[in-house]
């Protein structure tokens, strides 16, 4: 009399007791004619002895699959460029971010991260859009980064409140926020100039349009103002956040006659371009223009090392997606809106020289 069936006999089972292969067993169960009858009677003998059944043991392992697709948690992360950004991810600092979301990410199991980009210049209804919205609304959880307008930031987060904005926002917006401290960072950067004897502050900034530098801008003004009094700061904008449009903003501003010889830069990246635009002018740094970058890494350039404010990217992006499968996976933790700040620092280099030692401002 035959046993019970049982889906806990494998495969390799019936084939060590029949003497056989794993593959003669399979071809046994699949009737291929090669086999030779007292083979196939032999290994069906075992099959029916040891209670095997491949037909159950396929069902379960269908199920186990299909759990695990059920199991799949899926994150949307939305970039959000300005209209006359081409590429988002061009800039290294937006690239870190998503290295440290998917660093996270990889530490839960099925858990998947798809990336769309939101274009700025087309409605909610354009096809492109549309299909981003949909995926949305199918998403467990979504993060969000780059220049967000407040108008997308709100329906984004109507369509699932299990919501991470990496960046900063208005204060009333009730979400879910990573970001950088950058008007902190903005003061430091002052500071850091006016310790070393500089009495006119200038600032650079990529575009009008994103709200990280302009919150930097503030920040250095507020220092500026309360240390030097008003009329010490000076900021000139570049048409967009392009490295050409800002070294070419620089040029602009050093042919007027009026850069002052501390400027704060946007970002790091642009240092070798402002570089070679000092060069053809004659003019070096720290000696006649000192300089200090927002970044993430230092950029051996020639013989400069930048003086940057640390903006740790990779951290922002970490922090992110932490909060976020906190939303979807914790039931227990409060839902309310979650605001981590991470503080800069500076990282010092040879690009700003003390005006206190040669007794210029």
């Amino acid at each position: 009399m035959s046993q019970t069936t049982s889906t806990n006999v494998t495969i390799s089972d019936v084939a060590k007791r029949a003497g056989v292969s794993q593959s003669t067993v399979s071809r046994v169960l699949n009737k291929h004619p090669r086999i030779s009858p007292q083979t196939s009677k032999r290994v069906n003998r075992i099959v029916e002895k040891l209670g095997y059944d491949a037909e159950a043991i396929k069902r379960k392992a269908q199920a186990r699959a299909s759990r695990k697709k059920s199991q799949t948690i899926n994150i949307e992360t939305l970039l959000c460029p300005l209209p006359e950004q081409s590429d988002m991810m061009a800039l290294p600092h937006f690239s870190k971010i998503i290295e440290g979301i998917e660093s996270h990410l990889a530490t839960i199991d099925h858990a998947v991260n798809h990336i769309s980009t939101w274009t700025v210049k087309e409605s909610d209804t354009h096809p492109k859009n549309k299909r981003i919205v949909d995926q949305l609304h199918k998403a467990d959880g979504i993060i969000m980064m780059g220049n967000p307008s407040r108008e997308l930031i709100t329906m984004v987060h109507q369509i699932n409140p299990k919501f991470v904005l990496l960046g900063p926002c208005d204060m009333d917006l009730k979400i879910n926020t990573v970001t950088s401290d950058e008007i902190h960072g903005g003061q430091m950067a002052a500071k850091y100039f006016i310790d070393m004897g500089f009495t006119d502050i200038g600032h650079l900034i990529g575009s009008k349009n994103v709200r990280t530098w302009q919150e930097n801008k503030h920040g250095a003004k507020i220092q500026t103002d309360m240390m030097l009094g008003e009329g010490h700061f000076h900021c000139r904008y570049a048409k967009n956040t392009d490295t050409p449009e800002v070294a070419r903003a620089f040029e602009q501003w050093i042919l007027s006659g009026e850069c002052p010889k501390a400027v704060i830069l946007p970002y790091v990246e642009s240092f070798l371009a402002i570089e070679l635009v000092l060069s053809r002018h004659q003019l070096k740094c720290p000696q006649d223009i000192s300089l200090i970058a927002f970044g993430d890494f230092r950029m051996e350039s020639y013989h400069i090392k930048p003086t940057i404010l640390k903006t740790h990217p990779y951290l922002t992006g970490h922090k992110g997606s932490e909060r976020l499968l906190q939303l979807i996976l914790d039931k227990t933790i409060c839902q309310d809106p979650h605001r981590v700040i991470i503080p800069m620092e500076i990282l010092e280099g040879n690009s700003v020289l003390s005006r206190q030692q040669d007794g210029s401002g």
